[in-house]
């Protein structure tokens, strides 16, 4: 998988997951299985989201992890200085 695509599929699971997590928090206790399904549905696209965003957010050149930039995608490597284009 390419690590751009990679990083915009963690993005999308986080967006979700705080939706589901919204929409669990809103209907609260009152609507009973809905909300426990939808919380346990937050949960679930926030760590399936994070576990690909470790296992393919990499280097296509060195395949070390890029996790350890902060912000945008890195234009170079931090690990060996090559250009990601």
């Amino acid at each position: 998988m390419n690590y751009k695509i990679s990083h915009y599929i963690f993005l999308a699971g986080l967006f979700l997951g705080v939706i589901f997590y919204t929409l669990a928090a809103s209907l609260g206790e009152g609507s009973g299985s809905l909300g426990k399904v939808l919380s346990y549905l937050a949960i679930g696209t926030l760590l399936l989201g994070l576990l690909q965003y470790v296992l393919y957010y990499r280097c296509p050149h060195c395949k070390k992890p890029l996790i350890s930039i902060k912000g945008r995608i890195p234009e170079s490597c931090p690990h060996c200085k090559k250009d990601m284009s």
